[in-house]
């Protein structure tokens, strides 16, 4: 039990972790903000064509000219009236939109970049490979299987997420019990999902990634549920990321890989070198 709650604050501190490793890295900190400059930039351009649409829409006007002076006059203040509605109306939905959707689209966009900070984080967390480790250059077939099996990995890590929540969904009805099982779910899943940027950047086959999920569950859902606080802060969940991506390499690279494969009776993937770290 104690050993469990152990490794549950220290995952709930990797976020923390990460946040050290960003800052003592150099040229991390570009692939870091890169993905939030992105994402600002596709937001400004589609906020931009929304109000270019919103401008196209045409309001009939009111003319009442044969009331005279004073007909122009009140059909001048309700047609500007009506133009004002129409952007009060339009831009907060747009607003609401972006607001709702800025996180969702940023994690989209963060993922080629989040690769690139892994590979830079675990370069500093890790002694160099020596020269009589590296495996010799795989051909681009092999590369391109073990891309689609990476995939098929995270596929099947979303579909059992979902599977667990809709199991906790009958919990809800009871106060507080259904939303901490929802809430740990989440976090589980959410911790897996960091830890797999490494994982899968190296191209562990699901079933090697298994025994190091269940070995070290509480840390990765004490890390979970850290970064599940974090995202909690309005719109600062991109700011949040590369903290999850640093604190889940720096879990990848604390895991000692050939024992822990050789216990479960796997062998090394081809092309995959165990990462090293520091002392």
């Amino acid at each position: 039990m104690m050993h469990n709650v152990k490794s549950f604050i220290t995952g709930f501190m990797l976020p923390i972790k990460g946040a050290q490793i960003l800052l003592s890295t150099k040229r991390s900190k570009r692939w870091a903000v890169m993905p939030l400059i992105v994402n600002i930039i596709i937001y400004i351009m589609l906020i931009s064509i929304f109000v270019w649409l919103i401008s196209l829409i045409k309001i009939p006007e009111l003319s009442w000219e044969f009331w005279g002076s004073f007909g122009t006059w009140l059909s001048d203040i309700i047609n500007a009236m009506a133009g004002i509605l129409k952007w009060t109306l339009t831009m907060p939905l747009v607003f609401v939109l972006c607001y709702f959707t800025f996180t969702i689209v940023g994690m989209v966009v963060a993922a080629p970049f989040n690769d690139i900070l892994s590979e830079k984080l675990e370069d500093q967390i890790c002694i160099e490979v020596e020269q009589g480790d590296e495996e010799p250059d795989r051909p681009l077939r092999l590369d391109m299987k073990a891309a689609v099996i990476s995939i098929i990995s995270s596929f099947k890590f979303v579909v059992r997420q979902i599977f667990y929540s809709v199991l906790t969904l009958p919990f809800l009805l009871i106060p507080f019990v259904g939303a901490t099982m929802l809430f740990l779910v989440t976090a589980y899943f959410t911790g897996i999902g960091f830890l797999d940027v490494g994982m899968a950047r190296n191209y562990l086959p699901y079933e090697c990634k298994l025994p190091a999920i269940s070995q070290n569950k509480w840390t990765i859902i004490g890390f979970g549920a850290g970064m599940e606080i974090l995202f909690m802060i309005p719109l600062a969940g991109l700011l949040m990321l590369p903290l999850g991506v640093a604190g889940g390499t720096y879990l990848y690279c604390d895991i000692d890989w050939e024992r822990l494969l050789s216990n479960d009776n796997f062998e090394l993937p081809q092309g995959f070198i165990p990462p090293r770290k520091r002392a």
